[in-house]
């Protein structure tokens, strides 16, 4: 027994060293897989704009936003170098070390081989300028001289001016603004004073483009590419017009001018022109995302947030695209309800509807508690109004649903089948 002794600790011993020296495999850390397909509306599904190869440097947490990118636009073909956050390339933690790939160094090594490639677009997605070796600095710099653009999107600086490269020549020349710039104005996230002149710049260095763009929304876990905005119950709604405002944004940086077109609204629908020898395609989503019109006519539609999605094709392949947020306002005018933020154990809760104009003898409004952004609905009650009235208060019980329903939303009904989407928080 005690010669078997030195043999047992052996075993032992080798188990424990044995992952010091072999790591995991990170190919999840380090990768973005198309593995898992979201639902999203339909785009360029056949992949007919034209196909540009990307390398994206971001965070790992934001990678999930390059594939619903490439989902919508598979003509984007990519590469990914993911860095620890927007401060450091690697990790060399003790979290990090037993993972193949995380190291700075094993970054650094990965980063190096990924530029060493050509590119038509080079996207820097909320990780800071100073992170990257001076080596690949100016490899990054001389491929954008040569013709490869470069977007920057550093929403981790909201409240103070955008730090611009630590070069002066590169901002020389300035680009006009296009014209799809303009439905920037409707994208979510926090805005700053000076978001209209900080969401979009670019400039010509030599052959390639540098693109600038700042949502104001300030660093947030999880977006890199398109701005934060709150899980409501419309927040599908507002990431779909994202991308497509994002795709935009890629195209032009890749050095692509896509036909352009104008949209304007004229007696309830809207009116596009279309470059010659093309034909527009409109459809209009709602707040879900769901697609409530195949066609560009807004009349009669109940009040609330739509986006108007025009996509202009050449003998049937789309050469365009584009959303355009709108709003059908409510007969009442503006219409508004009060809640608290948060409430616990199901109990009951102050609700206060107000009105911008009297309701009349028949009017009522229906309450649903709605989980966030699937929209499912757990409590319904509808409540009598008082004809006559502009403000009603109400005491609400949550009965029969789960406390972790905490995003409700009113659609507010009245004869001819009329309704307002309010949101309680």
């Amino acid at each position: 027994m005690m010669k078997r002794l030195p043999l047992l600790l052996c075993i032992l011993l080798t188990g424990l060293v044995t992952p010091v020296f072999g790591k995991l495999d990170g190919i999840y850390m380090n990768e973005a897989g198309m593995t898992l397909k979201t639902p999203h509306a339909a785009w360029d599904e056949k992949g007919e704009l034209p196909h540009k190869k990307i390398l994206f440097i971001m965070q790992q947490t934001a990678s999930r936003e390059i594939i619903e990118l490439v989902q919508r636009f598979p003509g984007f073909e990519y590469e990914v170098v993911l860095t620890a956050n927007e401060h450091s390339i690697g990790a060399d933690d003790i979290y990090s070390n037993p993972i193949a790939g995380l190291s700075t160094a094993d970054k650094r090594q990965e980063l190096a081989a990924k530029l060493a490639k050509d590119y038509d677009l080079v996207v820097v997605a909320n990780v800071d300028f100073a992170i990257l070796p001076d080596e690949q600095k100016f490899r990054l710099m001389s491929m954008v001289r040569n013709g490869t653009g470069l977007v920057r999107i550093q929403s981790g600086e909201p409240w103070s001016e955008l730090k611009k490269l630590p070069y002066k020549k590169p901002y020389a020349k300035p680009l006009p603004r296009p014209e799809w710039v303009a439905g920037s104005s409707s994208l979510p996230g926090t805005r700053p004073k000076n978001f209209e002149s900080r969401i979009f710049n670019a400039w010509q260095f030599g052959d390639g483009r540098i693109v600038e763009v700042d949502y104001g929304a300030g660093y947030r876990p999880g977006v890199g590419l398109t701005p934060y905005f709150n899980y409501t119950t419309d927040w599908f709604f507002l990431y779909e017009t994202s991308q497509a405002f994002l795709a935009q944004v890629l195209y032009y940086a890749s050095g692509v001018e896509l036909p352009a077109f104008s949209v304007r609204q004229d007696n309830g629908k809207f009116a596009v022109t279309p470059p010659e020898k093309t034909v527009a395609e409109g459809r209009i989503r709602q707040a879900d995302n769901s697609v409530i019109r195949n066609s560009l006519d807004f009349t009669n539609l109940p009040a609330g947030r739509y986006t108007a999605d025009v996509l202009v094709r050449r003998d049937g392949a789309l050469v365009n695209f584009g959303a355009f947020p709108f709003t059908v306002e409510s007969a009442f005018g503006a219409v508004s309800v009060e809640t608290p933020r948060l409430v616990q154990d199901r109990g009951p809760f102050s609700v206060t509807l107000k009105l911008a104009s009297s309701a009349q003898d028949g009017y009522s409004a229906k309450v649903e508690l709605m989980d966030a952004p699937y929209r499912n609905v757990w409590f319904s009650k509808t409540l009598p109004l008082e004809a006559g009235r502009k403000s009603f208060h109400s005491t609400l019980k949550i009965t029969g649903c789960r406390p972790s329903a905490v995003i409700c939303g009113a659609p507010f009904t009245m004869p001819g089948a009329m309704r307002h989407m309010l949101k309680i928080r």
